[in-house]
């Protein structure tokens, strides 16, 4: 629409060459701003995209009526044979960034960034010189009926090879018998598959046993605590227990979740069942799960006293705290290492050291460390059932225990079922807690 404005005239001619030549450097900063200090937490699209779109937009009214300082700036050889290869190197550069990402991992070296741009300019400027300008010359494709015909085979190809993928569910056939397992798997055992899956207006739902007349524990947290709660809730059920899950996607959960996130994450404060008087009688136990090293490597400090002022608020309700540690996280997606490896017939080690995750956990640990001294407290660490002496389990039976990097899949979830039952196994806040499991 801004670009249209333009074309249409209804933005007035600058005529003051001093004026043209400020609107031109305003214009580029503009659009120098979104390049050098837009990050991937900048919301886009939306009113981010304004910046560089008005800059563009000054830049080209600017040299409507000549030329000025920031049109011969963009007007040197050099910048305009690389607007003369932009449309390749817009088409060229992702599969090329897609296809390293896939067999590199997704932290790129800077030195294979820079080479991936080199191959990307080498193979627009080919692009460039042998298709573009050809058909530009109609050396190639020399009558109309030929460019559409062109234009309407290669669309038919496209239209045939993707209905081939969509009618057979992907092409399974192209994968080994173990990879084709895996991958028929996979979708069965996403922690999406959980109890909660539509919520309430409180952003609450019940798991255990529905027979049950009243809850006695609230399972709070964010992503991580949605993982387990397919699992919690079978142990809640054999147990006869019925209890409130509360889940919040990227939202640690504590009095003041706006201290430890963005801003622009809209984290609710504090759930509805941990309101005081928000029943007669008190839940027995509150259990606690976050991704928490998340928390702990931006904000150690804040997460420390978040996580200190919520355990005492619960303890004023009159429950008990039960906080589930950390789980080990990859540097990879497991399930796309996973088939990965299969497809390719390799023998690929995908466990996580047991020191590189103790490490990369140590502001954790110290702060779970403290509030498992508070009285009415305990922690349980799942990387206990998870990891030995020197490795974290992360695959068992050749099936991947994360849905991604960082989130447990049902199957791991299933393997921490001792875990929830002694989280579960509080039957009243006078009982006490029984003894928690030794600091890491």
């Amino acid at each position: 629409m801004i670009g249209m404005a333009l074309a249409i005239g209804l933005v007035p001619p600058l005529k003051s060459d001093n004026l043209r030549q400020l609107t031109g450097i305003v214009g580029l900063a503009m659009i120098c701003l979104g390049t050098l200090f837009y990050t991937a937490e900048t919301p886009f699209p939306g009113f981010a995209a304004l910046t560089p779109c008005l800059g563009a937009a000054l830049l080209i009214h600017s040299g409507c009526q000549g030329d000025t300082i920031s049109s011969k700036l963009l007007g040197a050889r050099p910048v305009v044979f690389i607007g003369k290869l932009s449309y390749a190197l817009y088409l060229w550069h992702w599969p090329l960034l897609a296809f390293a990402t896939y067999e590199l991992g997704e932290g790129l070296s800077f030195f294979q960034k820079v080479t991936l741009l080199i191959a990307a300019f080498v193979l627009s400027i080919l692009t460039y010189y042998f298709d573009e300008q050809p058909i530009r010359r109609k050396a190639i494709l020399t009558t109309r009926f030929s460019a559409y015909a062109a234009g309407m085979t290669s669309f038919s190809f496209c239209v045939i090879f993707a209905a081939i993928v969509l009618v057979t569910h992907g092409v399974p056939q192209r994968l080994s018998p173990e990879a084709s397992k895996v991958a028929r798997l996979l979708p069965e055992i996403s922690d999406k598959n959980t109890p909660c899956a539509a919520k309430s207006s409180h952003g609450e739902c019940l798991i255990g046993d529905g027979t049950t007349a009243s809850a006695s524990f609230a399972f709070w947290g964010d992503s991580h605590a949605r993982a387990l709660s397919r699992a919690a809730s079978q142990v809640a059920q054999k147990h006869g227990l019925v209890g409130y899950a509360i889940f919040a996607p990227g939202c640690p959960p504590v009095l003041e979740p706006s201290r430890l996130v963005s801003s622009r994450k809209k984290c609710p404060r504090l759930p509805r069942v941990l309101n005081p008087g928000a029943s007669a009688q008190p839940l027995r136990n509150v259990i606690i799960a976050a991704r928490w090293g998340g928390y702990s490597r931006s904000s150690p400090e804040e997460l420390d006293t978040a996580l200190q002022d919520t355990v005492r608020h619960i303890r004023r309700l009159g429950s008990t705290v039960t906080i589930i540690g950390p789980v080990p996280e990859l540097p990879f997606d497991l399930p796309r290492a996973v088939m990965k490896t299969l497809m390719r017939g390799e023998e690929r080690d995908l466990s996580v050291p047991f020191d590189e995750f103790r490490a990369q956990q140590a502001a954790t640990f110290h702060i779970l460390a403290k509030l498992e001294k508070l009285d009415g407290v305990r922690v349980l660490y799942p990387h206990l059932l998870l990891c030995d002496t020197k490795r974290c389990l992360t695959v068992k039976d050749g099936v991947p225990l994360y849905r991604d990097d960082n989130h447990l899949n049902l199957r791991g979830a299933e393997l921490l079922s001792g875990l929830l039952d002694s989280a579960l196994s509080v039957s009243s806040p006078q009982q006490g807690l029984p003894e928690h499991q030794a600091y890491p």
